[in-house]
């Protein structure tokens, strides 16, 4: 699950990537819509919340585009680690917090 400033209303699901199911060694890729103020988005949070599979992630990337089509540069977060649904194997969640937000446009054709 990915939770937008970490509040479980606003949760969504990470059990496919764009156009595929997940594969081991594969980098996923996932597109996700929240409607949210600009001056309210703080960061997300990644969470396992149930299931028996553990799942590696080395680092996730971000980054922000708004309805104008404006966008944030791509924010880098390295977790290298386990998560895990069982506390003994892994992070359960990883909040990611993000700095600056500065949006720009994307250059003419």
């Amino acid at each position: 699950m990915l939770l937008l400033n970490g509040n479980e209303d606003e949760a969504r699901s990470l059990n496919k990537g764009l156009g595929r199911d997940r594969r081991a060694a594969a980098k996923d890729t996932y597109e996700l819509e929240f409607d949210c103020p600009e001056s309210k988005l703080k960061g997300v949070r990644v969470a396992i919340i149930a299931g028996e599979d553990a799942w590696r992630c080395d680092y996730f990337a971000a980054k922000i585009v708004k309805k104008d089509d404006s966008f944030t540069q791509v924010f880098l977060f390295k977790v290298d680690d386990w998560f895990s649904a069982n506390k003994k194997e892994g992070f359960q969640f990883y909040d990611a917090k993000f700095e600056r937000l500065v949006f720009k446009y994307p250059a003419p054709p």
